[in-house]
């Protein structure tokens, strides 16, 4: 895939990139007497596709980003100390943020090639300028490749699409196919690999996956997969395992690692026609959600279908853009393991949703309009009003005062309240332009 950028722009890349390179240094190799503990802490090592082996160490702060970069070599580091890499890091993001580049390839894909060229210049291995030196390396890293996210705690034997994504099951076929085509490749045809997919096997096998194909590069691509597995989980959450019960975690969601920082997929690379690789960790186990056809009828049925639509069109009304932010907030509740933590979410969902402006009165306003929405006769939709105004009670206390939460029945009813909300805002997402509409007509239904 050609990237082609404007000549202008190539010159102040370049430009930048000569005074960047005047921040590189190098550090000499000194021996001191060894101290009585060293952290035996492990070099990212890095392997260029030429075989020779490029050691890198960096430096990183407790956010996990790189505040300090150097190759190591025979006579000593070649790099940068962190004032100088913060000014690589910034050129990398004003070459990626072009819009030829961020669709098809990542930042730190474009970081690591300015911190090579730089390191390639000092030991005068180049004389080529920097966008010389990358475009070509970013034009050979975009491949078609196949990012295979595993959601380890749904079950089905069916394939649907979800959002971009399409659903697929992890079934006995899918590994059988991979171990077929892993027989005879030129470097993965080894013994560690075969225990890696028999690994893998044993913790995905009967569970299902979100895939997509795209052309990019490998890490740019599982970024968009990732991104675009939240949004489609996030929406069939709604509906495929709902926020009835307080205190219950869906666990219809793709497996993060530990502090939600490491996400887990496959990736093929579909144009060197490799077989999946895995990049991430492995997630304990959890009873899954069985989707046969009754229960994929439901989910499709109960507004999931009509959700997935608004989602995929490219011409949605302002009144279609704030149902789904609103949403995606409230599936987020379900993640929540804590009664309180779960309020703020639905809460948050239905004030971004349900209010004109920061000035209206949250309890009267979201209670008037749900009760409103979802209520058939003036007795259901005072008792929808209160009910409300309750969870929000509730909700107040456990936050502001550190209350348990006790009224349990209350946040049941007030639960149910809100699904059935959404579904009805779902059901009815093209008969309003803007939210005004919608509060336009309840003011007109109040004062009939």
């Amino acid at each position: 895939m050609k990237i082609v950028i404007h000549p202008k722009a190539i010159d102040s890349f370049d430009n930048k990139a000569e005074e960047t390179a005047r921040g590189i240094i190098q550090v000499p190799i000194i021996q001191r007497a060894r101290p009585e503990f060293v952290p035996d802490f492990a070099i990212k090592a890095i392997i260029d596709a030429d075989a020779a082996q490029k050691v890198i160490e960096e430096n990183k702060d407790r956010g996990n980003i790189t505040i300090s970069r150097f190759l190591l070599t025979k006579d000593g580091k070649i790099g940068f100390n962190q004032e100088e890499y913060h000014n690589l890091q910034l050129l990398a993001e004003d070459i990626y943020e072009r819009q030829e580049i961020h669709p098809n390839i990542s930042l730190k894909k474009v970081e690591d090639e300015i911190f090579d060229w730089a390191t390639e210049r000092f030991l005068q291995r180049t004389a080529s300028r920097l966008c010389e030196y990358i475009i070509p390396n970013l034009e050979d890293a975009i491949s078609e490749v196949e990012i295979i996210i595993p959601i380890r705690h749904v079950s089905t034997q069916f394939t649907f699409p979800c959002g971009k994504m399409t659903f697929i099951p992890l079934n006995a076929s899918f590994f059988d196919n991979w171990e077929r085509d892993l027989a005879g490749h030129s470097i993965l045809d080894v013994p560690e690999m075969k225990a890696k997919i028999v690994e893998y096997r044993q913790m995905f096998q009967g569970h299902s996956a979100c895939t997509v194909r795209m052309v990019a590069e490998q890490r740019r691509a599982q970024e968009i997969a990732l991104e675009e597995a939240d949004i489609a989980l996030a929406l069939f959450r709604v509906f495929a395992d709902p926020l009835l019960t307080p205190g219950v975690r869906s666990v219809c969601h793709h497996w993060r690692g530990q502090g939600d920082a490491q996400n887990g997929s496959f990736i093929t690379n579909v144009t060197h026609n490799a077989p999946p690789l895995w990049n991430g960790h492995l997630a304990p186990a959890s009873d899954p959600i069985i989707l046969n056809q009754e229960r994929l009828d439901i989910i499709f049925g109960s507004g999931f279908a009509k959700v997935q639509n608004v989602y995929l069109s490219e011409s949605k009304t302002d009144f279609q853009k704030d149902l789904l932010k609103s949403l995606l907030i409230y599936s987020r509740s379900s993640l929540r393991e804590d009664a309180a933590d779960q309020l703020i979410y639905v809460f948050t969902a239905l004030e971004s949703f349900l209010l004109r402006n920061q000035n209206e009165n949250i309890q009267q306003n979201i209670g008037e309009r749900v009760a409103f929405i979802i209520g058939n006769t003036p007795s259901e939709r005072i008792a929808i009003k209160y009910n409300i105004i309750a969870a929000y009670s509730i909700r107040s206390k456990a936050v502001h005062h550190g209350q348990s939460i006790r009224e349990r029945d209350t946040i049941i009813e007030f639960f149910k309240n809100v699904f059935f909300f959404f579904v009805n805002m779902i059901d009815c997402n093209e008969k309003y332009k803007t939210r005004n509409d919608l509060f336009d007509e309840i003011e007109g239904k109040k004062f009939a």
